[in-house]
């Protein structure tokens, strides 16, 4: 059965590091035609023009950046479910996956259709339900039932800011990104109140972007719960958050949007680095069996599903 799985299970790791290097182009490439044919899509169906408009399209270097890198850092979160627990055959880790997936596309698909922008869900959101979403119907099976685990001694502070940032996901996917007080700086980064085909074009992009996030929290809260006081559980929070983090605070800086690292990026990454330094990892007792980082050259001799 181990031989039959490490096939799907090598190539959805793969996928989900496919997915990373696609969030990182769209980042630093988004204006580029690398990504044309995307934003001429989107632009005929919201504009009516063959571009965005030009202030539209400045905007658009600023909301590239943080959807490329939010996408980044979902996919990373989903590799490091692919490469522990659901390499150990967690079953708790396939779910997880599952509904990471499904809560982005949901998102992201329902605030395209009712912006009038199908070709957002044809053109990208159905490729990584027809990449991903086979392999991960080929893993159904591996898993067994398992026992919850207690939550291990600061835990709590863990699930607690990543049902914040679902929360926040969810927000800034209903609230078309005009939470405050990030829309007030956002206008004077314009220069001046942003247009109307500018708060369109916020309406339509906090779809993926806040069902992005919505879906990388949900899976690392559903680890964090599941897998309590597992250390490589911190490592899937710091390394996917900080590659977010990363992405968006550089370029969100070379286009002078200093507002979006001081509002977003900097208290982000201050409250996720402080809730990880205040979770304990448990030691693992002789006899036990710590969920590490699996081979499938080696199988899963050994490893127990929680």
């Amino acid at each position: 059965m181990t031989r039959t799985l490490d096939r799907p299970l090598r190539l959805y790791q793969q996928a989900c590091l496919g997915f990373v290097a696609l969030g990182a182009a769209l980042a630093v490439a988004g204006a580029t035609p690398l990504f044309a044919w995307w934003r001429g899509a989107v632009a005929g169906e919201l504009f009516g023009a063959r571009d965005l408009p030009d202030d539209v399209a400045r905007l658009a270097g600023l909301t590239d950046a943080i959807l490329g890198a939010s996408i980044a850092g979902k996919w990373l979160a989903a590799w490091w479910l692919a490469r522990v627990p659901l390499a150990a055959r967690a079953r708790w880790a396939w779910q997880a996956s599952v509904a990471g997936l499904a809560t982005w596309w949901l998102i992201d698909s329902s605030v395209s259709a009712a912006m009038g922008a199908p070709s957002n869900i044809i053109l990208v959101n159905c490729a990584p339900l027809v990449i991903a979403g086979p392999l991960l119907l080929r893993l159904r099976r591996q898993g067994a039932p398992h026992p919850r685990v207690p939550r291990a001694r600061g835990w709590w502070a863990l699930e607690l800011v990543c049902a914040l940032n679902l929360g926040l996901g969810l927000a800034i996917a209903i609230g078309g990104l005009q939470l405050p007080p990030w829309v007030t700086y956002l206008d004077g980064w314009l220069g001046a109140p942003a247009s109307p085909d500018a708060i369109v074009w916020q309406r339509f992009v906090a779809g993926p972007i806040g069902g992005t996030i919505a879906a990388q929290f949900l899976m690392l809260g559903w680890a964090a719960r599941r897998a309590s006081g597992e250390a490589w559980v911190r490592r899937a929070i710091v390394t996917s958050v900080l590659a977010w983090f990363a992405i968006d605070t550089a370029l969100s800086l070379a286009v002078g949007a200093t507002f979006n690292v001081g509002l977003v990026n900097l208290p982000c990454l201050a409250l996720v680095l402080a809730a990880t330094a205040a979770a304990r990892s448990v030691a693992v007792l002789p006899g036990q069996h710590a969920l590490e980082p699996h081979d499938p050259a080696v199988g899963a001799v050994g490893i127990e599903p929680r």
